[in-house]
């Protein structure tokens, strides 16, 4: 189906998806605490959150074309504003907003994990999903503990999120390594 276009070793496959969803929540956490303290660093850590796709394409175009790394980028941001948008809204302190903006997240997550189970059969859309809808909670209930100043429980949380992150790399690292036969 898909072409294999560079020589790309396992260890590093692994190493290097686990550090992308690594850097993932930690900037989103970043993100987080800057919107919801109105840091002058928020600019930043925006384009360096936004960065994250852009990583994950350029790993994805080692294995599918260009077009296909192009649409993981752009659903793979959509996701991630949905996801870090949470912190601005509940600045507002409306309920209605925030409950709105999670069913904006779903569908995001249901659309991402649709296209990643498209284009590798080892991919399962419903686990995928599940993963990403369980990533919007454990990210929701940050964003409260943080707005509320329950900062050591956020913390907890944040290891929870963490754990998640590399769940979501394993998944991603073992479709690659089954679907373009790395071993």
């Amino acid at each position: 189906m898909y072409q294999k276009r560079l020589f790309y070793p396992v260890f590093k496959l692994h190493d290097d998806i686990r550090l992308l969803w690594l850097e993932n929540v930690l900037w989103a956490r970043f993100f987080i605490i800057s919107a919801i303290f109105s840091l002058p660093d928020i600019q930043s850590v925006i384009q360096r959150l936004l960065r994250n796709p852009e990583d994950f394409a350029k790993i994805f175009r080692c294995f599918y074309n260009d077009k296909i790394a192009k649409r993981f980028e752009e659903l793979f941001s959509n996701f991630l504003f949905n996801v870090t948008n949470m912190a601005n809204v509940v600045k507002e302190e409306n309920q209605q907003n925030f409950e709105n903006l999670r069913g904006n997240c779903q569908d995001s997550a249901r659309e991402l994990a649709r296209f990643l189970a498209h284009i590798n059969p080892y991919w399962n859309e419903r686990q995928l999903f599940n993963l990403f809808n369980e990533y919007l909670g454990l990210r929701a209930d940050e964003v409260l503990l943080i707005f509320n100043g329950r900062y050591r429980e956020s913390i907890r949380l944040f290891e929870k999120i963490q754990d998640q992150a590399l769940k979501t790399a394993q998944i991603m690292i073992s479709g690659l390594i089954w679907q373009f036969r790395l071993i």
